[in-house]
């Protein structure tokens, strides 16, 4: 209600309901608390494996979302940094959905739900967005513009 009276868009406020909504439903039908972070541990295994096809097939997924962002469409795929960058970009990126599926799926696995919690809330914020950070702001990265 708080978003349509300020008038600001529904659709943050509608994923993130449909995300609980989902995920209590996993919880639901697992029987168990844990099941509360299924959706979010999986969808790092898929994610990862989305960007590792991107860099197999020569289309690194960081450099697809961030020219869609920026407005410069596909020009990065003509210029041989660029798509290093992009590619780098895409590969530490895969690594991070990696290690956030092991770790969650062993924390899961072993019934540590605390300390799930703990690392799904720290991981989303710390180590997310460094690594794609880091290797786009290189010298000699792919620019913006």
């Amino acid at each position: 209600m708080l978003r349509l009276v300020r008038k600001e868009p529904l659709q943050p406020a509608l994923s993130g309901l449909f995300g609980v909504a989902f995920a209590s439903f996993a919880a639901w039908k697992t029987g168990s608390a844990k099941g509360y972070f299924l959706l979010g541990i999986w969808s790092n295994l898929l994610l990862g494996g989305l960007f590792l096809l991107s860099l197999l097939i020569r289309r690194p997924l960081a450099g697809i979302v961030w020219g869609a962002l920026n407005g410069t469409g596909t020009t990065w795929l003509k210029d041989k940094p660029s798509r290093r960058y992009y590619a780098i970009a895409t590969l530490t990126r895969t690594g991070v959905f990696a290690a956030r599926f092991v770790v969650q799926q062993w924390l899961y696995e072993e019934n540590s739900t605390g300390w799930l919690a703990s690392r799904k809330s720290r991981w989303a914020t710390r180590c997310s967005h460094w690594p794609s950070w880091w290797s786009c702001g290189q010298p000699g990265a792919p620019a913006s513009g």
